[in-house]
């Protein structure tokens, strides 16, 4: 038997930015969020869309088609990137690291979330 066990709560504030401890902070943090998501098996892409109905998902199969799809995408498209740590091409570890490079010559402040299961 395979059992899946997940939780999501988005966005994260760091402690450079904050709380979201006020109303309007509250508030922004329930906004729609682009998200894109490296998930090699599809039950478990599917399963990250229904999770995340209220945010634009993007998935992709591999570590490497989420750093081509996330260098190929203007600056500050995705507000995270949720990455499988064991997927074949590229894994998650691997591909947080390009897309981080990026990111920063990009001065792209997205997160990277590490999913494994």
């Amino acid at each position: 038997a395979v059992a899946t066990t997940a939780t999501t709560t988005l966005p994260v504030a760091t402690p450079e930015q904050g709380s979201f401890a006020t109303p309007a902070k509250r508030q922004a943090a329930k906004q729609r969020q682009t998200l894109l998501v490296a998930e090699d098996n599809r039950v478990n892409q599917k399963l990250c869309k229904k999770m995340l109905a209220q945010h634009t998902v993007h998935c992709v199969s591999n570590g490497q088609e989420a750093v081509d799809k996330f260098t190929s995408a203007p600056p500050h498209t995705y507000d995270a990137v949720l990455l499988d740590m064991n997927m074949p091409v590229l894994d998650g570890r691997a591909a947080a690291a390009q897309i981080r490079e990026h990111a920063r010559a990009q001065q792209d402040d997205v997160r990277i979330v590490a999913m494994t299961g």
